[in-house]
């Protein structure tokens, strides 16, 4: 299995970044142009609990952070090694026969305003 897309938008200093991976990517560019932000968008996908205000574009809890990663060459022995059973059969289900799927995490803070 591997990630062959990355979408990211709204966190950090991140508006809407898409990205195509090969078998080998590397990423170059400026001091303070968004790539540490790019990686722990990742992180925040795969670890976060929570989401603390400085992640959310220009701390504005308003936008909706998203982040999807799009999964290829998706074969049975990648799904077995997972640790979690409902986990595997919803892969399994959305798989049927392709080998590729998409998964995304988003946060969206709604508040209502009492008058």
């Amino acid at each position: 299995m591997k990630i062959s897309k990355i979408k990211v938008e709204n966190f950090r200093s991140i508006n809407s970044a898409e990205i195509d991976l090969t078998r080998f990517s590397i990423f170059v560019g400026q001091n303070n142009h968004g790539k540490t932000n790019f990686f722990e968008a990742i992180e925040w996908f795969y670890n976060a609990k929570s989401t603390p205000k400085d992640c959310y574009l220009n701390l504005d809890e308003k936008n909706t952070i998203t982040v999807e990663l799009t999964f290829d060459e998706v074969v049975e022995s990648d799904i077995e090694k997972l640790t979690n059973e409902a986990t595997k059969t919803k892969i399994r289900n959305i798989l049927g026969e392709s080998k590729t799927f998409k998964s995304r995490k988003l946060v969206l803070i709604i508040r209502e305003s009492i008058l």
